[in-house]
C-alpha cells in the first residue's frame, strides 16, 4: 500500500518549484561597513570586492566588475618582503 501523497504533489511524487522573485537592486551608493545589515543605508552593501556603479567609457551606470590593476612598480620595494611600522 502507498502512503497518500502531500496536498499539491502531482501522482508522480515530484513537485516542481515556482519561481520566486525579488527586486534587487545594485549598491549605487557604495559599501557601508558602519553599521548591522538590518539598519543598512539603502542602495549600500556590507560586502562588496572589486566594484564599480559606473563603465569609465561611455560613464553609464550599469554596475559590476573592476578590471584588474597593473603593477606600478615590477621591483620589489623592499628586500626582505617585509615592512615594519
Amino acid at each position: 500500500m502507498k502512503p497518500p501523497l502531500a496536498a499539491g504533489v502531482p501522482e508522480g511524487g515530484s513537485r516542481v518549484a515556482e519561481p520566486q522573485y525579488a527586486d534587487a537592486t545594485f549598491p549605487v551608493s557604495g559599501l557601508d561597513v558602519s553599521v548591522p545589515l538590518e539598519r543598512q543605508t539603502p542602495h549600500t552593501t556590507p560586502l562588496g570586492v572589486n566594484v564599480r556603479t559606473f563603465e569609465p567609457t561611455t560613464l553609464r551606470g550599469r554596475g559590476g566588475s573592476r578590471c584588474g590593476l597593473s603593477q606600478y612598480i615590477p621591483q620589489q620595494v623592499v628586500a626582505a618582503g617585509l615592512v615594519l611600522p
